[in-house]
């Protein structure tokens, strides 16, 4: 069945724009069809990495992948839906947060994850975007733009560390 799936992925997943680079300098990491598929750059193979999962990123080690999904596919509940992590070959998922959100980035120490979150305003209900950092061992997330009515973040990135004077 897996062998079906993703013979069937290889022409679906041609077509879909590369979003991030691999660990394997000859193949790259991409959401498709709500799926993390790793997908040979000639396009000949493409692999299910996890199912339920979009937006995968990986850690500067390349051992992880942060991505927007769920721990447990079988289950639906809301607590097991959100930031998880997983190991690169998709075992291990786990929920950091059930903050719902949008694009995310490691640090370059690989110890947290920046992401941008989203929170309602009551009681107006407004929708606002936050930067949010949570340890990539779990944690609470810290929400460290505190935006108001009508503001919005976007594409966290985290600025190199700074060479000792």
């Amino acid at each position: 069945m897996l062998a079906q799936r993703e013979k069937a992925g290889d022409a679906r997943l041609r077509s879909l724009p590369s979003r991030i680079g691999s660990p394997v300098a000859d193949s790259v990491l991409l959401t498709g069809y709500s799926d993390l598929w790793l997908v040979d750059v000639a396009g000949s193979g493409a692999r299910l990495v996890a199912n339920h999962a979009t937006g995968g990123r990986w850690s500067p080690d390349k051992r992880q992948i942060a991505a927007w999904g769920r721990a447990d596919t079988a289950s639906t509940a809301a607590e097991n839906l959100g930031l998880i992590v997983m190991n690169a070959d998709g075992s291990g998922r786990r929920v950091l947060t059930t903050i719902p959100g949008g694009e995310l980035t490691w640090s370059p120490d690989r110890r947290r994850i920046a992401f941008v979150g989203q929170r309602d305003l009551m009681p107006s209900g407004e929708l606002v975007t936050d930067i949010y950092v949570v340890n990539a061992s779990g944690g609470t997330p810290v929400n460290i733009t505190r935006h108001q009515a009508g503001q919005r973040a976007f594409f966290p990135d985290w600025r190199p560390a700074r060479p000792a004077p």
